[in-house]
């Protein structure tokens, strides 16, 4: 579950309830919060009525990250996947394949995706292709922020 907190003097507005395993990924993008599970789904949650919007099934495992930039969700996954997704709709568009371990860390420009993984490398992908531009090698242990 996610407990929703009031800022300004900390006090509890309300509980989420849906996701069947932990909660570990978090982000809010046009009044809407994703959040990624254990379970592996993706929920979009409306900050005004406290209502789950939508719910995929995003990955063969966890849900380990998600992002947006513009309307586009990004996730990364325990199957090694970085997957977009478009908004609200919730459906996946594109696909981003190479990682040999599970994905932990996402951020992403205007035209350029970054994905950390468990495998110890950071692959630079083109968001409107899905070409793997780069993959960066040298970190010793796996790539999470």
């Amino acid at each position: 579950s996610i407990i929703i907190w009031q800022l300004d003097d900390f006090s509890y507005v309300t509980t989420l309830c849906g996701h069947q395993r932990a909660v570990v990924t978090l982000i809010t993008h046009k009044g809407v919060l994703y959040s990624g599970s254990y379970d592996h789904t993706i929920r979009a949650w409306d900050l005004d009525t406290y209502e789950c919007l939508n719910t995929v099934t995003a990955h063969d495992g966890w849900v380990r990250v998600v992002t947006v930039h513009r309307n586009v969700l990004y996730s990364g996954g325990e199957d090694c996947l970085v997957k977009a997704w478009d908004l609200p709709s919730m459906q996946c568009t594109r696909r981003f394949m190479g990682h040999k371990g599970y994905v932990c860390a996402l951020t992403c420009s205007e035209h350029f995706l970054a994905s950390g993984s468990e495998d110890t490398t950071i692959r630079v992908w083109d968001v409107n292709t899905g070409e793997c531009l780069y993959t960066l090698i040298g970190h010793g242990e796996y790539v999470q922020a």
